[in-house]
């Protein structure tokens, strides 16, 4: 199994992926499609542990689901933009 971040870039409007066997908090993320870059400050701050969080849930619950102590569900998490002024008061 390969748990995958899944990054849109809000500039070009185009995503790519970052793989957590190859991930690192030590680079920027930075976009293929238009250069720009998230630096590496805030990569370690909040996208690692994110990042690490979801990779660990899903390992401990597929671990524990093999072993026969609980059933198996696998967790992906999506952020969805929705402008303010679009939110019924």
């Amino acid at each position: 199994m390969a748990t995958t971040l899944k990054v849109k870039c809000m500039n070009c409007e185009n995503t790519f992926n970052y793989y957590w066997h190859s991930f690192s908090a030590e680079n920027d993320i930075c976009c293929p499609h238009c250069d720009r870059k998230l630096d590496k400050q805030y990569v370690k701050q909040y996208v690692l542990p994110a990042f690490s969080s979801v990779w660990e849930a899903n390992y401990k619950i597929r671990s524990k689901s093999q072993d026969g102590l609980c059933d198996h569900f696998q967790f992906d998490f999506t952020e969805i933009l929705v402008p303010d002024n679009k939110f019924k008061s």
